[in-house]
This record gives C-alpha cells, sequence and structure tokens, in this order.
C-alpha cells in the first residue's frame, strides 16, 4: 500500500500547476500539530446554548498545507486531524470518515483552483485576493462540505433536512476559519518584524474595543445593543491606510478571537433569541469586515509598491541623467526648453530660461537654416549638428517625439565631441603624412623619366642657343636668330614647368581645398606619366570632357589619386599586347557629383577580389608596399566621395566619385 501510495502521489505532484513547494522538515511537523490541534479545537469552540459549531480551523491547515507542501506529505497532515479526534473523541466512523474527506478536498480544491487562476503569490494583488475569498473561502468550502455530507449520508443514512443544515454550518464555519487564518499565517512567513507606532496603536485600539464590546463591560442596556459590533469598521478601516496587509490580518484575527469567544459565552451583542440567529449574524459580521479589510489593505499596498517601484525608477533615472556626459534637454515643438540635465547650462546659455528659443540659438550656431531642421523633424528624420565654441566641437542630436501625427517634443543629446574631433586632425595629419610618402616613392619610380623629360627641353635650349649664337655672328639679319632664341625660351619654359609638377607633387604642403578643374588635374597628371606611358607603350586618352567639371578638392591629393590609379592600370596591361593598351578616361556629372572612371584594357580583375584591393599592405607586384590604393580611397573618402569597381566589357573600371563645386558644404566637410 505505501509504495502505491507513493507512486500516486508523485504522480499527482507533476500534474498539478503548482510551483516546487517545499520540503522542509520543521514546516511539516508544524503543521502537522496545528492539524491536530485545529481538529480538536473545532470541537470544543462551540456554542454553548446548544453545541453549534462556530468554527472548523482544519480547514484552513488543509489550505496552507496543500499549498507549500508537496502533496504525499499534505494530504497525511489533512487526514491527521479528523484521525486524532477518533481515537480522542470517540467519534462514529461516519463522523471521520465525512471530516476526512471535507478536510482532504478543501485544501486540494482550493490550491489545484488557484494555482490554474493564475495565482502565484497569496495575497499579492488585488485579483489575488479576490480569487482567494471566491475559490478558497466560498467554493472549496462549499464542495468539500457537500463531499462530507454525501459520505456521511452513504454511511448512517443522515435525513435530508439534517444533512443540509449539517452542510450548512460546516460551510460557514470552515470558511470563517480560512478567510481569518490563511492571511495571519501567510503574513508569519515573512518573519517577525519590530511592530512601528501605527501598528502598535492600531492593535491597541482593536484589543481595547473587542475588550468593550464583546465582554459586557458596558452598562446592560449598551452591551446587548447589535450597533455595537459596528465600531471596529472605522478602527480596521484606519489601520488598512497605516499598515501592512498582514498586520490587518493580525487585526481581524484578535477582533473575531475575541467576537466568538465572547458569543460562545453567552456575552456581547451577538446573544439575541435563537442560536441560529446569533451565528448568522456573527457570521456575517465577520466575513464583511474581514472582505471589506482585506481587498481595501491589499489595494493600498499594491498602490504603495507601485509607487515605491515608480520612486525607484525616477531615482535610478535622475542618476543616470545627471551623471552621464552627455547633456538632454527636451524641448516643445517651438523649440522651448521643457526639461535639461543640471549640465546642460555648460553647452546652452538659456537652458534654465523657457522663454528663449534654444532651437533657434543652436541652428544659428550649427550654421544650419532653422525651418530646414525643422521639416526634417516633422518628416520623422533625426537631425545631428555640429558647432564649435572656444575651441570645444560640440555634436547635437535632435530626435523628434511625436502624438499621433503632430511634432509634440524635441530630445536634444548634447555631447562633447572635442577628442574625436582632434583625433579625427591627427588620423587626416597622418593621411598626409602617408600620402607624402607614397608621393616620394612615386617620385623614385620615375625618376628616370623625369630625367628622359628633363633632357630633351634642355638638349634643345643648348642646341638652339649655339644656332642663335652662330646666326648673330654670321648674318646681320637678326630674325632666324630671334626664331631660334623663340625655341630656347619656349623649350626652358617646358623644362621649368615639367620640374615645377615634380616638386608640387613631392612638396609636403597642408591639404588646402580649391576650386580644381578635374580635367586639368587629369593632363597634368598625364603630363607627369609621359614617358613612363610612352615606355610601356599606353595610349593615355580623356574622352569627352564635360564643360562642368570644377570640383572643391587638394590639388595635391587628387594628383596622388590619379597617379595610382594610372600607375595600377599599367602594370594590369604588362602582359597585353603593346598596341592594345589603353587607359581611358570619362568625366560625367551625375545628381550634384562628378564621375571620373579610369578603364583599362588589361584583363581585368574577378569581383571576389575587388574589395580585397583597397586593403594596405596588399599588392601584386613585388616591389610595392601594397599602400598606394589604400591611401587612394581614404583621399577620395575624406573628400566627401567614394571609389569603387564598376562593371565594363574590357579589362578593368574603377569609378571616382566627387561632389561638384556647387554641392560642396564646408561645415559638412569639416565633420566628414
Amino acid at each position: 500500500m505505501l509504495p502505491a501510495y507513493t507512486i500516486g502521489m508523485t504522480l499527482l505532484d507533476q500534474t498539478s500547476h503548482q510551483a516546487r513547494p517545499s520540503r522542509d522538515w520543521k514546516l511539516v511537523v508544524a503543521l502537522l500539530l496545528a492539524s491536530l490541534i485545529a481538529a480538536y479545537s473545532g470541537d470544543r469552540y462551540l456554542l454553548l446554548a446548544d453545541s453549534q459549531m462556530m468554527l472548523w480551523p482544519i480547514g484552513a491547515v488543509s489550505v496552507l498545507a496543500a499549498w507549500v507542501l508537496p502533496w504525499r506529505l499534505a494530504i497525511p497532515i489533512m487526514l491527521a486531524g479528523p484521525a486524532f479526534n477518533a481515537i480522542v473523541l470517540d467519534q462514529g466512523i461516519a463522523m471521520v470518515a465525512g471530516r476526512a474527506v471535507g478536510a482532504c478536498a478543501t485544501g486540494l480544491i482550493a490550491v489545484r483552483l488557484l494555482r490554474m487562476s493564475g495565482v502565484v503569490k497569496l495575497f499579492g494583488s488585488v485579483s489575488d485576493v479576490l480569487r482567494f475569498l471566491a475559490i478558497g473561502v466560498v467554493l472549496a468550502p462549499a464542495i468539500s462540505g457537500a463531499l462530507a455530507v454525501l459520505v456521511m449520508w452513504q454511511l448512517n443514512g443522515m435525513p435530508s433536512m439534517e444533512a443540509s443544515a449539517f452542510w450548512w454550518m460546516c460551510l460557514v464555519a470552515e470558511a470563517i476559519a480560512i478567510l481569518l487564518i490563511v492571511p495571519l499565517v501567510v503574513g508569519l512567513q515573512g518573519g517577525l518584524k519590530r511592530p512601528n507606532r501605527d501598528q502598535i496603536i492600531s492593535f491597541t485600539v482593536v484589543l481595547i474595543e473587542a475588550v468593550v464590546v464583546f465582554d459586557d463591560l458596558l452598562p446592560d442596556r449598551f452591551a446587548m445593543q447589535l450597533p455595537l459590533a459596528f465600531i471596529a469598521y472605522p478602527i480596521v478601516l484606519w489601520a488598512a491606510f497605516r499598515v501592512s496587509l498582514y498586520w490587518c490580518a493580525l487585526l481581524l484575527a484578535v477582533h473575531a478571537g475575541f467576537a466568538l469567544w465572547a458569543t460562545s459565552m453567552g456575552m456581547g451583542p451577538f446573544t439575541l433569541d435563537t442560536s441560529v440567529e446569533n451565528l448568522l449574524l456573527l457570521h456575517g459580521n465577520l466575513v464583511l469586515i474581514s472582505c471589506t479589510t482585506l481587498l481595501l489593505a491589499s489595494s493600498l499596498q499594491e498602490r504603495r509598491e507601485a509607487a515605491a517601484l515608480l520612486q525607484e525608477s525616477e531615482t535610478r533615472y535622475r542618476l543616470i541623467v545627471e551623471n552621464q556626459s552627455e547633456s538632454v534637454l527636451k524641448l516643445d515643438c517651438h523649440g522651448h526648453v521643457l526639461f535639461a540635465t543640471p549640465n546642460a547650462s555648460r553647452w546652452l546659455p538659456m537652458a534654465s530660461n523657457p522663454l528663449e528659443n534654444c532651437l533657434s540659438w543652436l541652428c544659428a550656431q550649427a550654421d544650419e537654416p532653422q525651418a530646414s531642421v525643422m521639416q526634417q523633424l516633422r518628416d520623422g528624420q533625426r537631425v545631428e549638428l555640429q558647432s564649435e565654441t572656444a575651441g570645444v566641437w560640440v555634436q547635437w542630436r535632435l530626435s523628434p517625439v511625436f502624438e499621433h501625427t503632430d511634432l509634440a517634443s524635441i530630445i536634444v543629446v548634447v555631447h562633447d565631441i572635442s577628442a574625436r574631433r582632434h583625433a579625427q586632425e591627427e588620423a587626416r595629419q597622418h593621411l598626409d603624412d602617408l600620402t607624402h610618402l607614397g608621393r616620394i616613392s612615386d617620385m623614385a619610380q620615375m625618376a628616370g623619366g623625369v630625367a628622359h623629360e628633363l633632357n630633351q627641353p634642355l638638349t634643345a635650349v643648348i642646341t638652339f642657343a649655339q644656332a642663335s649664337k652662330r646666326l648673330l655672328g654670321d648674318s646681320k639679319d637678326a630674325t632666324e636668330a630671334l626664331g631660334a632664341l623663340d625655341r630656347v625660351v619656349h623649350n626652358a619654359e617646358r623644362a621649368a614647368e615639367i620640374i615645377r609638377h615634380m616638386r608640387e607633387f613631392v612638396r609636403k604642403a597642408p591639404a588646402e581645398r580649391e576650386v580644381q578643374c578635374l580635367e586639368r588635374l587629369v593632363r597634368e597628371v598625364f603630363s607627369l606619366l609621359a614617358f613612363e606611358s610612352r615606355k610601356q607603350r599606353v595610349s593615355l586618352v580623356l574622352d569627352g570632357p564635360h564643360a562642368i567639371n570644377d570640383v572643391n578638392v587638394s590639388r595635391v591629393q587628387i594628383h596622388q589619386v590619379l597617379v595610382n590609379l594610372f600607375r595600377n592600370a599599367m602594370q594590369a596591361m604588362a602582359t597585353v599586347e603593346s598596341g592594345d593598351r589603353r587607359i581611358t578616361v570619362r568625366l560625367r556629372n551625375h545628381d550634384g557629383s562628378i564621375w571620373l572612371d579610369v578603364s583599362d584594357t588589361g584583363p581585368g580583375l574577378p569581383e571576389a577580389e575587388r574589395q580585397a584591393v583597397f586593403e594596405p599592405f596588399r599588392s601584386e607586384s613585388s616591389d610595392g608596399l601594397g599602400l598606394g590604393l589604400s591611401i587612394t580611397r581614404a583621399i577620395v573618402e575624406a573628400h566627401d566621395g567614394d571609389i569603387n569597381f564598376v562593371d565594363s566589357p574590357v579589362g578593368c573600371c574603377v569609378r571616382v566619385r566627387l561632389p561638384t563645386a556647387a554641392a560642396f558644404r564646408p561645415s559638412r566637410a569639416l565633420s566628414s
């Protein structure tokens, strides 16, 4: 039998909806003793007039045991009380069986239905209290009482009229016990604490009220009056506003204990002509005051917990906001300050003045039109602005907040980006140094070509100068001598131009931007690479130059970009027949930008390798550092442009996109 019981209870525990219950053996012993005491006191707590039961505490013990223990441990505790009474009081088999069935049914049904309804913590909220009252106080005792009466009727043939009265007596006595005992015991699970001032006052007042009302301390003409029973209402309702729900449960237990004891002894206001009337009035009064107080106390407790969570959240929020490096402001839809963190006045002098328009000042500082900013915010876009004051760079992030479809407010986050700006400036300086190193490397490789280019005009200068000397000595006519001297001047100027281009290309100077004609920059680089292109038998072609191709760029850096692209194209065509080697440059306007396409007639580049060639230290030649195209991309991106490969029917085509001079914005370029 014992193994079968163990297996059955294990399956029952697994199919129940309860959380993992406690297995503390001290708790098991305490509940076992409580079951014995509850069963014995229930049969002793009777109305003296006709021995009617006033309270049946075994139901409350059953609910507590089923709530905190596995059912394999809870059911023996539920059966212990009725079995103890059968031995001590020598009760009949029908009474013992009915009470045992009723005790088990009360706890199991109440807990199972409570957990199925979603109750995790008893009295955790108003909804939990309502479920406890409906299921634990009314439904479960009603069903268990009916089962107990059914068992007793089957065993000894109880008359129907007597069965109905017995069921009603069991329902009321058990419901009152559950209503008074379960909240009190659940509150004691949190441990005993030293009572505060409000708790001491409320307990003292309720104790005095109970003694005065139910101990017949008043004269006879007052002591037996029913209105006296309602004196406790304002006291416990006041206590619900001042103390916790579990302390209210203690006050209700004290009040009810005195009321039940005094009524059973024939004292207090509930001593009328018939015992049935006395019990109905007493139980009705206790149910009304208990339910009202528990619901009010739980509602107030839920409100206090919500207020505490809100206060904690506000404290945490304020701690985060007031101690972060960024400043936060909230503006109305017109730009006036609604809220600002304490450190916002560091960036905005008018942060503490709600009358001044912060948005207008901000747009003026960032050199942005306010109408354009407001339109972007109304469109739901986030706006980022930058301004500089006394060497400090600040970034302003504006985010719109909508109510329905209208702009209600603007959240502004202010961040000091001076360190980032300085880092960008250092990065640009490093880029300038690196590009200068690249130009020195390119110049070393072009040294032979430079020597050849200079040799031709200088030889011509010498030849024509010697001829001019002979002509001036042999002839009186200076016409031919002047022509020779013109050629001397022309070739000298050509040599000087070549040297000037080389010096500009190699010279380390600040990357100052100015409006340049992109077509002219291409032709200048063609001149720089003229000897190298002739040596490698590569044709340099500028196809269809556009009439409007002005860009705001650094002349030296764009020279570096074009040199790198052209020399890479020459290297790519090393394996192509000499007659088919051609580099074609095309210039086109497109949506506020200029496209510069550099295409060759080489073997092309697989699509999977196209992005990899822009990585640093990646080179196909044995004598290169692999920095040319990496520097090229960095320069183009620093000019607010981009560089990518595009599909080409022959060879490879690289497209450089640069904004036109008309589309160039100095403030935006500064923040790139």
